[in-house]
């Protein structure tokens, strides 16, 4: 999960920086949700919509998967994502009445 979860950073800091550059003068905001296991105590990894371009990256790149085997479970199968309630986080960001989604 791991070498997918860095290849997604690499790819949303690509996305961030060129849409950036490509579009000289937008005001470019970037909102970011993160979703775990439906087992975690911490399920979310939410950074609402900012103009620092730079913190949301670094925010990104701070974001680490968490594995159940890591927290200490004796089993070895994997709960599923909380792809839903992080649907429903994103949803509830600031977003602007006139942002392109």
């Amino acid at each position: 999960m791991g070498a997918w979860i860095q290849r997604s950073k690499d790819t949303l800091r690509t996305i961030i920086d060129s849409v950036k550059k490509s579009h000289d003068g937008l005001t470019v905001r970037v909102s970011f949700v993160g979703y775990r296991d439906f087992e975690h105590k911490q399920r979310f990894s939410i950074m609402d919509f900012s103009e620092d371009l730079e913190s949301i990256k670094a925010f990104i790149a701070k974001v680490d998967h968490v594995s159940h085997l890591a927290g200490g479970a004796k089993t070895h199968f994997d709960f599923p994502e909380d792809l839903q309630g992080g649907l429903h986080q994103a949803l509830n960001q600031s977003w602007s009445a006139d942002s392109k989604k």
